[in-house]
Parts: structure tokens; C-alpha cells; sequence
């Protein structure tokens, strides 16, 4: 159900408020809106709203009141939630309108734009039928009446295509008798949509959603806490305006932006999350080109082409003096790419290089700076006479060297600084004769980082190896004196045959002195494919190229007396750019199939549902405290010649059973081309314990005797969990379908550890 307006009438005191009201494509059912524009007078310190709901009689003339609320609008102002009904109409108020949010109420102007009614959230006890809303202001302590509103308008039932809309239904049932009676315990109907928005709409669902999102990867939303913008120069100034600064999803913002003087941009870097500032994502672009081309940098793009639907400036450069502006930009529309991680960011945008230059009086052990300068690079190469004391050494630089003079600066480049004589500088004549220090410093990108780039490097602080002895011996040497060139020699040598091995890597980043361990990447890694084929996961090949390299490590199988040799320093290991700079830990575990297995242990009654169809079966268990063995004896009586199987895999919990794995197969043609791979792993365990059909058809009188069938060496896929099961094997035949088999086996997986 949708509400749709005929008419809304509103009565105001003029002496308060100014009231006007728009109703948009009245004539429409799904997109109908709402504009009320209103300019308060004096400043209000109480307020009181009354919320009525009339249900329209069959003579649409008498009105049926079904529903009242009276709030304090002030208190509501501070705890929304304090009525579901009321909230619900309120939330669509907030959006992307300008309405007090706390008291005492200022006089000025306010708005509420474009409400959809369709967009409401009615109660579910709402009759399909006319209605009349009223909504009611009163101020003082007498309350004056200061504005009434009447929406008149009927409830159309819909549907979703109608509205556009994303509908989420949830249905929890109660199952009695085997599944012969259902009974619906509670069910909810949502709009996705809106949910997402407000969560705390439902909170039954919320429970349910607040556990999902932990595990999910919802959509990102960016959001932003403070904006913090420095101009160096006299030719630019940008002003920020916040609107709904505390939302997440509706909070927005506008840029003015002045420019005094024509703008030429060369150069520009932008740097995204990280702690302490570890770039996560760096950019660096000549701005004029990029304007021309913008699909030259594709993530780049997904930020500019939002910005460039909501700003006035120019599309190329150069930029002419003039006031330009960004209106409505909400961090919330703009795409987030799926490798940026749900955490605090900061992004920088720098249009400048600098050039640092101080000049300092050394005195005994103490030195004071008598000049500094710091200039725009990219500037002061094509206008050398702005700054007059750098002049001094830059025109020193440049006969017979190579150095910088123009942006942007290519990569790779060369630059060069030769015979340059001190004594032939002219110096300065409020220069003191003294000791003295000149210091010069390049700065780009983030502030404060240098030309020379800022590498991070892992070093060990502690270190714990454990082995079971059983299969390998591990010792470990460190050599070198400082932490940065400490190098690890890491001897093992196998006591055991090992075939295949399996290693699990994790990277911690710790916090609390360990106390907060937080996993930022795991890999699970087979050994010996790896070792024959590095380049299956680039990640650890980064790492494992350069333990290689001075390292002695042998292929798979392991022989008994067979070493490994792993010699390798820490500090010269790449650390990728998404690593933080913290504490951390590196687990690594390797497992080999020698150390466990899983095994089927069957409950108490583990017997099969025996059929009168078109079979007979014979069946004897006998079992010890590790292998299960099963004994079968099934006798054909009729002949078939078209079977089909059903084979169902059920995880039980209680008298709860869900359904995990299900699959159907013409069995004939199974036993010419096993081609399925799960139940082939079954089959093939079977067919060396007994005689087996080899196609079809299968004659009258033929028998199939399993023997000594050892549930525990049927192999299993990883994914199952250890729990208790249920397993339904079924086989039709011929084209009307005739059940000749049905069986179902109930136990529970173990996972057990067996010694060799």
C-alpha cells in the first residue's frame, strides 16, 4: 500500500510562519512529491506537534480516527526514537532538507523538498482505503495553534515494478510432522532500499543484518568528519559549506572556489588512506591533460566525472580568473573501488611542489636561523626573478648542469649539479662573518615527504617455532649484530616421508602491545605445487624470490634426511603499500595428510529404510573405536534399463535439517562416464569392495555384495563441517518414475588424529 495525494491544505499564524506548499505530478501515483518552503519570524522555545490518522467512510464525508500522536518536538529533536510512528515520518522530513535539529528554534528559513509519499513507511493495520492526515504545530506554553496541515489522499495497493523499488521478505516457519505442517511464526516486508538507509527501522531484521554486515561486503560509503584546506598562494581561495554534517548517507557539502588570477595546474598528487599517512593509492597527473583526457586514469575518473556534474569550472586549461564552484557533493554517491578497506581515511589533494631554502648562524654547539624561503618549484622555473635570494645559487646551477626547469617532472630522469665553486656566489651584505649551515629541501605530495622516497622495513623482534618431531627438526641461527641487517638461517631436515605439504600464512597487525590482534591477509598456499610453480599466487612469490635466492630448497616428496636451507633477512623485504606502519605478526603453519583425517562415526541407530520396491537389501555394521565397516547385500528383482539416482546431503542441528548438497544423474550413463565429481568419490571407494554394474541394463537376479566397506578411507570434501548429517540415496526407474530404492543414513563427522 502507497498513499496518493489529492490535496493538502495548510492554515498558518502569520504573526509566526510563512507556509507555502507545492504538490509535483499530482496526476501520478508513484511519483508524487512534496515541497513546503517556510520562513519563521521569532525564535520558538517550546514546540508541540500532534500526528491524527482518518480513515475515510463509504459516504466520503465522515472521517473514522484510527491513530493519534502528541510529542514534544524539542524532546523528539533530541531522541527520534522515542515513537516508531511519528519516526517514520520525521526520517522522511530529514531528507535532503533543511529542518531544525534542536530547540530553541531560530527564526530564518527552512524547507522540506521533494518528499515522496510512496517512500513513507505505513503500518501494517493501515486500511486500503481514503484517508485524511492531519499534522499540527503549536508553540508557547498556551499552545497557540502556528501551522496546520491536511493531507487528504486514499491508500492503492501496488506493485513493485510499479514503484521501482527492491523488496526484501523474511519468513521464519515453524515445522511440525516431518514437514506436513508449517505454520508462519513471523514475516516481515521491507523496502531494501530504505532499510539500508535506516537500519533501526526494523529491529527484528537489524539483529539479523547487524551480523550479516560483519561478514559481507556491503557497499562502502565514504564519509567524511572535517575538510581542511591551505592555500600558499595568493590566486586561489576555496571556501567549504557542510550541509547535514552528522549523516552518514545524506551528508553533503558545496565549494566556492576564487580565482584572482589565471591558474596553470602542472602537477598534482593524491594520496588515500592510511595509518600514520601510509599511502595506500598515489596519483600523480598533469592536470591540463588529464582535463582533456579523462579516461588516461580510470579510478581517477570515477571521482572527476561526480565532480564535474556538479562544478562550473573549466574543462581546460588555462584556467581564466573567475569564481567558480562545487555544489551537492555527497561522499556517499561516490563509488568506493572494492580493494579500499572499511577504516578511517584521509585524501589529500597538493597542487605544488616546493622548494625549501634556510640559511642558519652556527655558535658553539647552538645555530639560529637568520633566512628562510619556500617557493613553488613548478613556478619558479619559469619566473626565476620572483625570489631574489634564491636567484643567488640558482643562477649558479645552471650553467653546465642539468637541472629542473619545467613541470611536470618526467620519471627516470637525470639531473645533475657539477663544479660548482662557493666562493664565486655572491653573498648577501647583512650576512655576518661566521661558522654557517645552508639547507635546501625538496618537497611533493604529501607534506613533508621527500624527493628521496621513504621506504618501510620489517624487522624481528621475537620469534617461536613449533615442530612435531615426529616428521622434521628445525633449527635457527641469526647472524648480524643490528636489527637491520639481521639475517635468519633456518635448517630442517625431515624425519619423515612427506608427500605433499599445505601451508597457511597469516599476517596480524597488533596493537596494545599484542593485546589487539586484527588479521589484515591470510593465504593458504600448496607447498609443493608453489615450489613447481611460484608463480600461482604473486603475493608470496614477492617473498619467495628472494628466500630462493640464496637458499637451498628441494622439490616434493620429502625423503627421510632430506634439508632445507632458508637463509633470509628481514629488512630486505618489500612491504606492500596497503601494510600500515605498526607492530605485527606473521604466522606460518604447514600441515602435511599424514597428521589427520576425517571419519564418519555413525549414531546409535544407523540402519538403512528398507524399501519393498523392486530391491531387497541385507545389511550388517560392526565397528571399533576407529574404522567403521559396513557389509551390504542388495538383490535385483526386476531388470532395469533406464535408472536415475538421487543423491542428498542434509547437515542437522537438533530436529532442524538444511540442505547442503543435492544432485541428480542418469546412472547408466554414470557407470559407462563417472563424471560426478562427489558421488564419484563414493563410487570409487565402493567398487574396490565389491562387484559393480558397468552400464546398462541390469539384468533380473543380479546381485551386488559390498564388503568390508570402511567409511573412514571415503574421501570427503573440505567444505563439510564437522556436524551431525543425513544422507538420502533414492533411484527411479523407467519414464513413469517407479521408486525401486530409498535409503537414508544418519550419523555425524568426526575429525579425529590418527598416528601412523
Amino acid at each position: 500500500l502507497i498513499p496518493v495525494l489529492s490535496k493538502v491544505v495548510v492554515k498558518y499564524n502569520i504573526k509566526l510562519i510563512n507556509v507555502t506548499r507545492t504538490i509535483n505530478n499530482i496526476q501520478t501515483i508513484t511519483n508524487q512529491t512534496v515541497t513546503f518552503e517556510m520562513e519563521m519570524f521569532r525564535e520558538l522555545k517550546e514546540m508541540k506537534a500532534t500526528f491524527s490518522y482518518y480513515v475515510v467512510g463509504l459516504d466520503s464525508n465522515s472521517l473514522n480516527h484510527l491513530i493519534t500522536r502528541t510529542v514534544d518536538v524539542c524532546a523528539f529533536l533530541k531522541r527520534p526514537s522515542m515513537d516508531r510512528f511519528v519516526k517514520n515520518v520525521y526520517d522522511q522530513m530529514q531528507r535532503n532538507n533543511r529542518i531544525p535539529t534542536k530547540c530553541p528554534i531560530p527564526p530564518g528559513a527552512y524547507y522540506i523538498r521533494n518528499v515522496s509519499p510512496t517512500s513513507v513507511r505505513l503500518p501494517g493495520f493501515f486500511p486500503e482505503s481514503g484517508f485524511v492526515f492531519d499534522n499540527n504545530y503549536y508553540s508557547g506554553l498556551r499552545s497557540e495553534p502556528m501551522v496546520e496541515c491536511r493531507f487528504h489522499g486514499k491508500l492503492v495497493r501496488v506493485t513493485d515494478d510499479m514503484l521501482h523499488s527492491s523488496k526484501l521478505i523474511l519468513t521464519y516457519y515453524a515445522v511440525t510432522l516431518n514437514k506436513l505442517v508449517q505454520t508462519v511464526l513471523v514475516k516481515r516486508s521491507l523496502n531494501l532500499c530504505f532499510f539500508i538507509r535506516n537500519p533501526q527501522s526494523d529491529r527484528l531484521v537489524n539483529t539479523i543484518y547487524n551480523y550479516v554486515k560483519e561478514r559481507s561486503n556491503f557497499p562502502l560509503l565514504p564519509y567524511c568528519t572535517e575538510i581542511d584546506f591551505k592555500s600558499k598562494v595568493k590566486n586561489i581561495v576555496v571556501s567549504t559549506t557542510y550541509y547535514r554534517r552528522e549523516s552518514v548517507t545524506h551528508q553533503s557539502f558545496d565549494f566556492d572556489v576564487n580565482i584572482t588570477s589565471p591558474l596553470y595546474f602542472s602537477y598534482y598528487s593524491i594520496v588515500g588512506n592510511g595509518t600514520v599517512r601510509n599511502a595506500l593509492v598515489k596519483r600523480a597527473v598533469d592536470l591540463c591533460f588529464y582535463m582533456q583526457n579523462p579516461n588516461s586514469d580510470r579510478l581517477l575518473k570515477v571521482v572527476y566525472d561526480y565532480v564535474r556534474q556538479r562544478t562550473n569550472l573549466p574543462k581546460r586549461c588555462p584556467v581564466p580568473a573567475a569564481s567558480y564552484h562545487i555544489r551537492n557533493v555527497r561522499p556517499a554517491d561516490v563509488p568506493v573501488p572494492t580493494f579500499i578497506p572499511e577504516a578511517e581515511f584521509i585524501m589529500e589533494l597538493i597542487y605544488r611542489n616546493e622548494l625549501t631554502a634556510a640559511y642558519y648562524v652556527v655558535t658553539g654547539e647552538s645555530k639560529n636561523r637568520i633566512l628562510q624561503r619556500m617557493v613553488d618549484l613548478c613556478a619558479y622555473v619559469k619566473r626565476p626573478s620572483t625570489d631574489r635570494f634564491i636567484r643567488v645559487f640558482y643562477d649558479h646551477m645552471l650553467p653546465n648542469n642539468r637541472f629542473v626547469t619545467g613541470c611536470p617532472i618526467p620519471p627516470k630522469e637525470t639531473f645533475y649539479v657539477r663544479n660548482l665553486y662557493p666562493s664565486a656566489i655572491r653573498v648577501p651584505g647583512f650576512l655576518p662573518e661566521s661558522n654557517f649551515i645552508f639547507e635546501t629541501s625538496y618537497q611533493t605530495g604529501v607534506l613533508m615527504e621527500t624527493f628521496i622516497n621513504n621506504v618501510m622495513r620489517p624487522f624481528i623482534s621475537f620469534k617461536e617455532v613449533k615442530v612435531n618431531g615426529k616428521f622434521v627438526n628445525v633449527s635457527i641461527v641469526d647472524v648480524g649484530a643490528y636489527e637491520f641487517n639481521v639475517t635468519h638461517l633456518m635448517q630442517i631436515q625431515a624425519k619423515h616421508l612427506i608427500r605433499d605439504v599445505k601451508i597457511f600464512i597469516s599476517y596480524f597487525v597488533r596493537a596494545f602491545d599484542g593485546a589487539v590482534q586484527k588479521e589484515l591477509i591470510s593465504r593458504w598456499v600448496d607447498g609443493c605445487e608453489f615450489i613447481r610453480r611460484p608463480g600461482s599466487d604473486r603475493l608470496v612469490k614477492m617473498y619467495y624470490d628472494i628466500i630462493k635466492k640464496y637458499s637451498k630448497i628441494p622439490r616434493c616428496p620429502f625423503d627421510v634426511g632430506d634439508e632445507m636451507v632458508l637463509n633470509f633477512t628481514p629488512s630486505c623485504f618489500p612491504v606492500p603499500g596497503i601494510l600500515p606502519q605498526t607492530d605485527f605478526l606473521i604466522e606460518v603453519r604447514a600441515y602435511t595428510n599424514a597428521l589427520t583425517k576425517h571419519h564418519i562415526s555413525p549414531i546409535t541407530n544407523p540402519n538403512c529404510a528398507q524399501s519393498d520396491y523392486d530391491s531387497s537389501i541385507d545389511h550388517a555394521m560392526r565397528a571399533s573405536p576407529i574404522l567403521i565397516v559396513l557389509c551390504t547385500h542388495l538383490t535385483l528383482a526386476f531388470g532395469g534399463k533406464s535408472e536415475k539416482l538421487q543423491a542428498s546431503y542434509y547437515v542437522r542441528s537438533g530436529m532442524l535439517e538444511n540442505l547442503l548438497y543435492d544432485s541428480r544423474l542418469d546412472l547408466c550413463a554414470f557407470f559407462v562416464r563417472p563424471n560426478e565429481r562427489l558421488v564419484k568419490m563414493v563410487f570409487d571407494n565402493l567398487k574396490r569392495h565389491g562387484v559393480m554394474p558397468k552400464g546398462c541394463p541390469v539384468h533380473p537376479g543380479d546381485s551386488m555384495i559390498l564388503t568390508n566397506v570402511t567409511l573412514n578411507y571415503i574421501n570427503l570434501p573440505v567444505y563439510l563441517p564437522e556436524t551431525s548429517f543425513k544422507l538420502v540415496v533414492k533411484c527411479w526407474q523407467g519414464p513413469e518414475k517407479t521408486l525401486i530404492f530409498d535409503s537414508r543414513w544418519n550419523g555425524r563427522l568426526k575429525k579425529l588424529i590418527v598416528k601412523n
